[in-house]
């Protein structure tokens, strides 16, 4: 995020955190400390925290969701199911957006259930206004099929994979050369 803010690019970004360390004693602190060392509002954070994270510890997650959103932090669930239990707990949570596998998902007749179920999702989220992520889409056939079903948000190696904090300012360099529609009005001046 600091590299970001420091070329002028105010973009927010999503950091997984795994059981383990969302569990530690003193996270939260951590956090609002390193925020705080480099400036940076807690709306340029999301913390994405893995559906079995959720429902494994429902109370204690809870507290600590609620004490991240104190500091402006939003709250993106993976690997989401859609069962009931989720989807109260998502609703008890005001939870910020949720992502599911689309890994599977072929433009074809095969994986009709996954079909079934991605589509429901789909309709779901977007009736309770959560955007819905479809992630691990690396062909263009399961893109086609999550477009297909109104999905809009996409995240997987067929747009990029991943970057890592080092290669930020080069990666977007190129993103931009090949996107410019996508540079943000206030960072045209100072890269281009």
């Amino acid at each position: 995020l600091y590299t970001l803010h420091r070329i002028g690019v105010h973009q927010s970004i999503s950091v997984t955190l795994s059981n383990e360390s969302l569990f530690e004693v003193d996270l939260v602190d951590y956090i609002e400390q390193q925020l705080s060392e480099y400036d940076i509002a807690g709306k340029y954070l999301m913390i994405e925290l893995s559906e079995k994270v959720m429902l494994s510890a429902s109370h204690r997650v809870k507290v600590i969701i609620d004490q991240l959103k104190s500091l402006d932090i939003k709250i993106s669930i993976a690997n989401f199911s859609g069962s009931y239990e989720s989807l109260r707990y998502v609703r008890k949570m005001a939870i910020h957006q949720l992502k599911i596998n689309c890994q599977q998902l072929t433009n074809d007749s095969s994986n009709r259930v996954d079909k079934a179920i991605t589509n429901s999702l789909v309709t779901l989220t977007r009736s309770m206004k959560i955007p819905l992520i479809g992630t691990d889409i690396d062909r263009h056939d399961a893109s086609e099929a999550y477009i297909a079903m109104g999905g809009e948000l996409i995240q997987g190696d067929i747009i990029h994979p991943g970057v890592v904090p080092d290669e930020i300012e080069i990666w977007l360099e190129k993103w931009y050369l090949q996107h410019p529609e996508s540079i943000p009005p206030e960072v045209r001046p100072s890269i281009y």
